[in-house]
C-alpha cells in the first residue's frame, strides 16, 4: 500500500504524468509512460504509454501513443499503436490511425479513420 492507504501502482506500471486543468504546455512533448491531459498542449508529442485527453482538455498538434482514451479535443493527427477509445464528448480534427478503435455515438471525427486490425499502427521514428 502507498501513502494514505491507497494501493501503489502495479509492479512495472508507472503513475501517469499530469497536465492539470488551467495549465498550458507549449512545445513538443515526450512521455516515457502514461500521460493525463486536463489542460492544453500546443505541440507534437510521443507518449510511450496510455494517453488520456480529458473532457475539456485540448491537444493542438500531432501525437503518437501506445494506447489512448480521448474525451476532449485534438486538432492534429493521432496515431495509436494499440487500442483507441473515443468518447461521446470528443472532438477530433485530424486523421486517426489505430490497431483497434471504439468511437462512441456523439463523438466528432473530422478526418480519415484507419484501423489496422492485428497489425500495430506504423510508428514514425522521427523525433519530436
Amino acid at each position: 500500500m502507498g501513502l494514505f492507504g491507497k494501493r501503489s501502482p502495479a509492479k512495472g506500471a508507472s503513475a501517469p504524468s499530469l497536465l492539470g486543468a488551467g495549465s498550458e504546455f507549449v512545445g513538443n512533448l515526450r512521455s516515457t509512460g502514461p500521460l493525463l491531459v486536463n489542460g492544453i498542449v500546443k505541440g507534437d508529442g510521443i507518449v510511450n504509454g496510455e494517453l488520456t485527453v480529458s473532457r475539456g482538455a485540448q491537444w493542438h498538434g500531432d501525437v503518437q501513443a501506445r494506447t489512448a482514451t480521448i474525451a476532449g479535443t485534438i486538432i492534429g493527427n493521432l496515431e495509436v499503436a494499440g487500442a483507441l477509445k473515443v468518447s461521446s464528448t470528443a472532438v477530433i480534427h485530424g486523421n486517426l490511425t489505430a490497431r483497434g478503435a471504439s468511437i462512441a455515438p456523439g463523438a466528432v471525427v473530422d478526418g480519415e479513420v484507419r484501423v489496422t486490425g492485428g497489425k500495430a499502427a506504423a510508428a514514425s521514428s522521427a523525433p519530436v
